[in-house]
């Protein structure tokens, strides 16, 4: 064996170190997301009368476990077949180099898809955010346009994104495109924004509940508590983005050069997206029909 190939085997070993780590962290979060979407589903299927947009976020839903099922999916078969098959399994006549350049290209097939499952996630997730947003804002133009207009651009950016991966195929493995930190930018704007709009109404029925003469001036209400999980929630999720957001644009200049850095905040980021809106639709069913009248009335607008 010479010494390349025996730094070659070491480099390996070494990856697939932080590949098993990397997958273990991701499942437990996995469970973590199925639990909260049982939940979610239980209290979204199980409270009111039955309509569209119950159905529009039973299907968010759906999609957001399917998108983060092929997420795992993929990456077991990226990590694990691929490596394995190419390089543990088969024999080549050329050597160990030539199975670890084969690998490579083979795992570049589920690069591409992992990209569309990664984006499909975070839209929904996106998606749901500026949902909840909107119906609290039902009577501010100002708030539902700026929303909507955030929310077209997040798509069509992230959209283009997947597809400039898809034609550049074989190159995205290396190093993040300048649409890679764009996209991750307008979907952090899109959170902040509906964080920020949590923020005030949570402000202006704090305002509305102090100057009542009760008992829930000083001790609060239910509904008060749940806007204040609603905006601690997307201030995470928000941190988790910006973290996510800075190690994008510093692998794009190449100030990372490490590739275990961005795949575990991506990881990361991937989790958050798909607790996210559970966490949401958790917290906005306990919220009882006469109190959510009062937090997006008009006088809160």
């Amino acid at each position: 064996m010479t010494p390349h190939e025996q730094q070659l085997i070491s480099t390996y070993a070494q990856t697939e170190l932080f590949h098993v780590v990397n997958l273990m962290v991701y499942f437990v979060g996995y469970g973590a997301f199925v639990l909260g979407l049982v939940v979610a589903v239980h209290l979204l299927t199980g409270a009111g009368p039955w309509g569209r947009p119950k159905a529009a976020l039973l299907v968010s839903l759906l999609a957001i476990f399917v998108s983060s099922t092929c997420q795992g999916t993929i990456a077991i078969g990226k990590i694990d077949l691929t490596s394995t098959v190419h390089i543990l399994i088969q024999t080549a006549d050329k050597g160990l180099a030539a199975l670890v350049q084969f690998s490579t290209e083979e795992a570049e097939k589920w690069q591409d898809m992992s990209s569309w499952a990664l984006t499909i996630n975070l839209l929904l997730s996106d998606g749901i955010g500026v949902w909840r947003a909107w119906s609290l804002y039902h009577d501010s133009k100002n708030c539902r346009l700026i929303l909507a207009i955030l929310m077209i651009a997040n798509v069509s950016i992230n959209m283009a994104d997947c597809i400039w991966i898809d034609v550049n195929s074989g190159k995205e493995l290396s190093k993040s495109a300048v649409l890679d930190w764009l996209s991750a930018i307008i979907s952090l704007v899109v959170d902040l924004v509906a964080t920020i709009l949590f923020a005030c109404k949570a402000w202006n029925y704090h305002q509305y509940i102090a100057g009542l003469d009760t008992c829930f001036a000083h001790q609060g209400t239910w509904a008060g508590n749940i806007l204040k999980l609603l905006i601690e929630s997307g201030a995470i999720f928000c941190i988790i983005q910006s973290i996510s957001v800075m190690i994008t644009v510093l692998t794009t200049y190449n100030v990372i050069t490490t590739p275990w850095v961005p795949n575990t905040i991506e990881g990361l980021a991937v989790i958050a997206a798909a607790c996210y809106p559970v966490a949401v639709i958790i917290l906005v069913s306990t919220i009882q029909t006469e109190d959510f009248h009062y937090i997006s009335t008009e006088v809160f607008c």
